[in-house]
């Protein structure tokens, strides 16, 4: 455990920090970077059109910029995750996804991508409106294991809950192979509320594994994790 670590929303400037921790989020232990392959871009094309979305800042999706925080410790930046509400302002996250996509990349790489979530569409999970969502956790490598993911989590969860007391869920869709990220949400209370399994092999040239699980954070582990 690390203490003095401080937790902070993100600001424009950690935009490149931000991007490396989407980078090793999708790669999760692999090596492949999923939206590269789904879009047939290249690290250096997509690293581009991350540095363009995450300063748009648009609320209620994954590359919401305010959405991230950052831990720091001794002024280094040390790990980072991403969160918005699902659906709030009533239209889902997958859509404004979508809408961005449309709007930043060619019809070409549209159509490619198209083809590609068929691939995937197995192992998807629909997200639940109204819900907290947390996404692309990432904790640079000499400071694993050492309480900064859930330290940032708890801040995450926070933050939310002192905005909105409603909320009564959180969300994450994870690979359940990917021991360390399940293993961290079990540790904080969360629950595998589904999990789904693809049979078809082309999967694996998407993602690093074949399986998918929709974990999930309610009720007095919420409570719990709320009054730490």
């Amino acid at each position: 455990m690390i203490n003095d670590v401080v937790v902070r929303q993100a600001v424009q400037d950690d935009i490149p920090f931000i991007i490396e921790g989407i980078f090793e989020a999708e790669k999760s232990g692999g090596n492949t970077i999923t939206s590269c392959v789904v879009f047939d871009i290249s690290a250096d094309e997509f690293k581009e059109l991350l540095t363009t979305l995450l300063s748009e800042d648009i609320e209620d999706y994954d590359y919401y910029l305010s959405g991230f925080f950052i831990a720091e410790y001794n002024g280094i930046r040390i790990g980072t995750c991403g969160s918005w509400i699902e659906g709030i302002n009533d239209l889902p996250s997958g859509m404004i996804k979508a809408n961005m996509l449309l709007q930043n990349l060619s019809r070409e790489k549209i159509m490619f991508g198209n083809k590609q979530v068929r691939i995937i569409k197995d192992i998807n999970f629909s997200r639940e409106k109204g819900t907290i969502q947390l996404e692309h956790f990432y904790v640079v490598e000499p400071y694993r294991r050492k309480g900064v993911a859930s330290k940032i989590m708890y801040s995450i969860i926070k933050y939310y809950h002192s905005l909105n007391s409603s909320l009564e869920k959180v969300q994450g869709i994870m690979f359940k192979d990917n021991c360390k990220s399940f293993n961290l949400h079990l540790k904080n209370g969360y629950v595998e509320t589904e999990t789904k399994t693809s049979e078809n092999p082309e999967v694996l040239t998407v993602f690093p594994y074949k399986s998918r699980t929709l974990m999930e954070l309610y009720g007095d582990n919420l409570i719990k994790m709320i009054s730490k």
